[in-house]
């Protein structure tokens, strides 16, 4: 799991959360261990950045997947 010791048990159980919804959103299957590793790294960065809940990370991670797919 790439969420270890970045985050306590309440704020890490948002992370696995946050990538399983972002994921299923996405259609990202848990075999696609790139596509689940790019979507963690932006969860965490957003995390790293002061987001803290669960929408907010949702929302941004999925937001910046749309703005590449128009691209």
């Amino acid at each position: 799991m790439p969420f270890r010791n970045i985050a306590d048990s309440e704020q890490l159980a948002v992370l696995r959360k946050a990538l399983a919804e972002v994921c299923f959103a996405l259609d990202v299957r848990p075999t696609d261990v790139e596509g689940r590793e790019e979507i963690a790294e932006r969860i965490l960065w957003h995390h790293g950045n002061g987001v803290e809940t669960l929408e907010h990370l949702k929302r941004n991670v999925l937001s910046e997947r749309k703005v590449r797919l128009d691209e």
